[in-house]
């Protein structure tokens, strides 16, 4: 008999049926280490139920809790550090009056080294708003005349302690339209 006959015959299936235990049995029926595959008791399944129910809710807590960090570190630099800025910047309660002494929308990396509305605080714009203003101490009247005295003149006026902002609450356009438009020099409470 020839290697290639043996080895198909140790593969038959009535051969390694035989050697075959059914799952989970240590020993095969009718022997005397035999042991039935018995049911789980009740405790027993409440005992798998409550450990499957602690990992899972551990693994659901575990990554919310990283997640929870990861959002807190992204939030810090959008919205805490502006929030920080406004508390630091100390702005006194009653508004002035302001009127656009200048307006320059400008171009390049040069050119917008400072920015009184910029959208995206993160990255350097090509494209900025300067707006410039004359500011009078004076509490603002609404339709009040324009002060022919200004107590500062030439002000960099920025939209807030950053100068920048994400839309759609910062537009510079419509920024810039409203202060230094075709109706300027209007005054504004600043």
């Amino acid at each position: 008999m020839s290697t290639m006959s043996r080895s198909r015959a140790s593969l038959s299936p009535a051969a390694s049926e035989r050697s075959t235990l059914p799952m989970g049995a240590s020993a095969e029926p009718g022997s005397p280490d035999f042991k039935s595959l018995e049911q789980p008791t009740r405790e027993q399944l409440l005992t798998h139920f409550f450990e499957r129910f602690k990992f899972y809710t551990s693994l659901c807590l575990g990554t919310s809790a990283i997640l929870a960090v990861f959002a807190f570190l992204f939030l810090i630099p959008f919205v805490v550090e502006p929030a920080i800025q406004t508390i630091l910047a100390e702005f006194v309660p009653e508004a002035g009056i302001c009127s656009v002494s200048e307006h320059v929308h400008a171009e390049t990396l040069t050119n917008c080294t400072w920015a009184s509305c910029r959208e995206g605080c993160t990255t350097a714009h090509t494209k900025c708003h300067k707006i410039r203003v004359n500011l009078s101490r004076r509490p603002f009247v609404e339709n009040a005349p324009v002060p022919t005295e200004w107590d500062e003149t030439d002000l960099k006026f920025l939209i807030n302690p950053e100068g920048c902002g994400y839309p759609p609450r910062v537009n510079c356009s419509v920024f810039a339209t409203d202060y230094a438009g075709p109706r300027a020099p209007k005054i504004f409470p600043c």
